[in-house]
């Protein structure tokens, strides 16, 4: 993925999370790493949460989506829950290996 293509999806990712909340459908747990090839097995078992949440594809101050195209993407978000939630920060970290998945 190129530098431009990661800047412009954490810009969208910024903006829907910033304007509006949205809910993810439902945490589930799935593998801390996508890729567990040449991992041990101690860390190839590790655990993250994973869901889905829907987030407009335009939003009006920054582009205009045609009327034809579905109005909204679906977005995949895996955390790490903290060990103490009155005191965490958010990291954003994005994946480049996306065309793996397909």
């Amino acid at each position: 993925m190129n530098f431009k293509l990661a800047a412009f999806v954490a810009t969208c990712v910024v903006q829907a999370c910033a304007s509006k909340r949205h809910e993810v459908s439902k945490w589930y747990p799935c593998p801390l790493f996508s890729k567990t090839v040449g991992l041990d097995n101690e860390t190839a078992a590790l655990t993250a949460e994973c869901g889905r949440f829907s987030a407009p594809l335009c939003y009006s101050d920054v582009c205009t989506a045609p009327e034809s195209v579905n109005q909204t993407i679906e977005i995949f978000v895996k955390r790490l829950p903290a060990f103490e939630p009155e005191t965490a920060n958010n990291l954003w970290i994005l994946d480049a290996s996306v065309e793996q998945r397909k």
